[in-house]
């Protein structure tokens, strides 16, 4: 697995990687990040909607549980109507329920609604807690960064 550098003028530069079956290799990709930041996330929260929820939450999950990270599922409904402060208060809630702490990593799974509204909940939980996007519309692959794409 190699990682793409991505260089962006007037931006952050940063790293994607795009492999077949990288659904499965979640958990040890998560440890690896993590390392960055500190020694192992105290948690990991799956935020996704439930359409995607049904088609790859459990590879995710079984993924997190081989490497033994304590994790969570939150499933919103799917579409823009999920862009709006009722879903990310209800995700704050489900946050603050599970004990997310700033040691903690959220992760997006699902397209740029998903996306959009778990980076906004990350950066605003706690004063923000790190965010891995887990893409899973070609938008939504263009629009994140630290992507792991699954194709």
């Amino acid at each position: 697995m190699q990682a793409v550098h991505v260089s962006v003028p007037r931006e952050d530069n940063y790293d994607t990687i795009i492999e077949e079956g990288l659904l499965d290799q979640i958990g040890e990709l998560v440890c690896t990040l993590s390392c960055r930041l500190f020694k192992r996330p105290s948690s990991v929260i799956v935020v996704t909607d439930k359409c995607v929820e049904g088609l790859w939450a459990h590879k995710v999950l079984q993924s997190l549980s081989r490497q033994k990270l304590e994790h969570y599922l939150v499933a919103v409904p799917e579409g823009e109507t999920s862009k709006c402060m009722t879903v990310a208060e209800t995700v704050w809630d489900k946050m603050v329920e599970f004990g997310i702490r700033r040691r903690s990593i959220m992760l997006a799974l699902g397209g740029g609604v998903i996306t959009d509204m778990a980076g906004f909940v990350a950066a605003t939980y706690m004063r923000g807690i790190p965010l891995v996007n887990v893409p899973t519309t070609l938008i939504a692959q263009l629009d994140s960064k630290w992507n792991y794409v699954n194709s």
